[in-house]
């Protein structure tokens, strides 16, 4: 009979590869993704502070925040199509950390 409160103890099990892979793969389609949608995010910006403001710094401003959310979706992009980084590597046989 087991006692009231038994402890189990399970071994600490690493992802698989292909499992770690499939997350990679999944956060970088996402990271394109989020890029694209703040590419003409960014040219609304800058369109609409434009048409509906006067010049003068309120205009210079919104077209700086504008021209920053472009920056910012085309750094995703650029970051979202780089290669993958080769996996790590445990320590090598008779080497000590």
């Amino acid at each position: 009979m087991l006692p009231e409160r038994a402890a189990i103890i399970l071994p600490r099990v690493r992802p698989r590869s292909h499992e770690r892979n499939r997350a990679a793969w999944y956060f970088r389609k996402s990271m394109k993704l989020v890029g694209l949608l703040l590419l003409p995010a960014g040219w609304v910006i800058v369109l609409a502070a434009i048409a509906l403001l006067p010049p003068g710094s309120a205009r210079a401003a919104f077209l700086a925040a504008g021209l920053g959310v472009e920056a910012l979706g085309m750094g995703l992009v650029v970051r979202g199509h780089m290669p993958e980084p080769p996996p790590e590597r445990g320590p090598l046989q008779g080497e000590r950390r």
